[in-house]
């Protein structure tokens, strides 16, 4: 009896010190996974905010070229239009080049070398680009599609701005923005070695969705943190993930620790209560009678 006792006295202490150790590092992968997202949180929230800095910072100097335009009444005189187009892009940081169309057909680039075959052509003749300098004069309204193949070949984000003259459509200027040299600027200095991103393009009704930087399947993954960005005519997905903090092993050392613990802490109990129990014993016992 007394033996079946103290059996059932270890097992209990060996699993209350079980559920104990599997309880702390419950709590302790919470908290790992809730410091990792807030992590990335504030990660994703820098990157999102650099590229938009370095974006508009370069998207705000062709408006200016619209509101020129506009309180000129659209001056045609082609040299004026080559020197405000090369100063903009001059001073525009990330712009590849500068693009006026006047009407549906493009007038000027800048730069002009290796942009030639572009001069002449026009909108409507051209299938991956029309649709968006279409809604874009529909709407009366900016459009930022991207990334997306350029006739002078390569990628970029192309941002579309309506000109319009005493309420009249006059022309088009766009915009196009180098995305290597956008991405250089925006992630510049963050921690890339403990971060890994990816950024995905989503515009309404056209054909410029894509992957700005990293791999696509990063965004489905369950432990990436997503923020989002709206843009003029749809939105940018940042996914952003925490890497090379693998507690794995950590948490299997921890709880090889916990069940060694349990079994040392149940064997005392054994070992505790026999003691007791030969004391009993012999506090019983008579050396003069052997009784």
């Amino acid at each position: 009896m007394a033996a079946s006792f103290a059996l059932g006295a270890a097992v209990l202490v060996f699993l209350v010190a079980i559920v104990a150790t599997e309880t702390i590092l419950h709590f302790r992968a919470a908290e790992a996974t809730s410091q990792k997202a807030s992590a990335a949180l504030a990660f994703a929230s820098e990157l999102r905010a650099r590229t938009d800095r370095e974006l508009n910072s370069a998207l705000y100097l062709g408006s200016g070229i619209v509101g020129y335009l506009s309180a000129r009444n659209a001056p045609t005189e082609r040299n004026e239009l080559k020197r405000v187009l090369a100063a903009v892009h001059h001073d525009g940081p990330h712009i590849r080049n500068l693009t006026l169309a006047i009407g549906y057909t493009i007038a000027e680039v800048h730069p002009l070398a290796g942009n030639e075959p572009v001069i002449g052509r026009d909108y409507r003749d051209l299938p991956a680009q029309w649709p968006s300098v279409r809604r874009a004069i529909e709407s009366r309204s900016v459009v930022l599609t991207g990334p997306v193949k350029l006739v002078q070949g390569g990628t970029g984000l192309i941002y579309r701005r309506p000109i319009f003259i005493n309420d009249q459509y006059w022309g088009l200027l766009s915009t196009v923005i180098d995305i290597p040299s956008l991405l250089a600027a925006a992630i510049k200095g963050l921690d890339k070695e403990r971060f890994e991103f990816a950024i995905r393009t989503e515009e309404q009704g056209g054909a410029g969705d894509g992957m700005l930087w990293g791999n696509l399947a990063l965004l489905a993954n369950a432990d990436t943190v997503q923020l989002e960005a709206p843009m003029p005519n749809g939105r940018w997905i940042y996914g952003v993930r925490v890497t090379g903090t693998d507690e794995h092993a950590l948490t299997w050392a921890i709880r090889g620790l916990g069940w060694v613990m349990a079994i040392l802490a149940g064997w005392s109990v054994v070992t505790v209560l026999r003691q007791r129990r030969e004391l009993s014993r012999q506090a019983g016992f008579d050396p003069l009678t052997s009784l």
